[in-house]
Parts: structure tokens; C-alpha cells; sequence
């Protein structure tokens, strides 16, 4: 069986301006990043935003990972450690 792939969203970036401080918060992330196969892919820039209600979401990267369903998805995104510092969102991958 092949388990639903899952986008995780992440939202601006730490606020940790202590070298010593980004050093360990960036190990954690790959740490986290390693345990759950998530691969990573941050955004070049601010995102574009056209419509009529649109807000800037803030968002400045993506993951990728499988996991059998959403609330396992969702405990995935609970560990991750950028959720200590901003917003992260999941979502399942519709394939056609």
C-alpha cells in the first residue's frame, strides 16, 4: 500500500538572533527533518499574492513527507521545530 504523500507549510522565519541559538535550532529542524524523511524546500523571495481577500500568508518553505493519514500527518507537524518559533500548516497531496 502507498501512503498518501502530505505538504507541510511553514511560516516566516525564528526569531533566534543568538548564533549559538540558530546553531541549535537548525540541528534540531534537521534532526526533525531526518526522523520523519521530510524533505525541505524553502521559498527564494515573498510569495506573489493576487485575488480579491487575499493576505500575505508570510509562508517561506514547504516539506514533503508520507505518513498514513492525516492525523498522523498532523503529529509529524506537531514535532516539527519550527512550530515553536511560527505557524506550520499540513495538508494532503491530491494525486489524479
Amino acid at each position: 500500500m502507498v501512503m498518501p504523500t502530505f505538504a507541510i507549510l511553514f511560516h516566516g522565519q525564528p526569531d533566534v538572533s543568538d548564533p549559538a541559538e540558530q546553531q541549535a535550532a537548525f540541528a534540531d529542524y534537521m534532526a526533525w527533518a531526518s526522523a520523519h524523511s521530510v524533505t525541505s524546500h524553502p521559498f527564494k523571495g515573498r510569495p506573489h499574492m493576487t485575488g480579491p481577500a487575499e493576505t500575505p500568508t508570510g509562508l517561506s518553505g514547504y516539506g514533503l513527507f508520507d505518513a498514513e493519514d492525516i492525523e498522523a500527518a498532523k503529529a509529524v507537524a506537531d514535532a516539527c521545530p519550527h512550530a515553536k518559533y511560527r505557524a506550520v500548516e499540513v495538508v494532503e497531496i491530491m494525486t489524479m
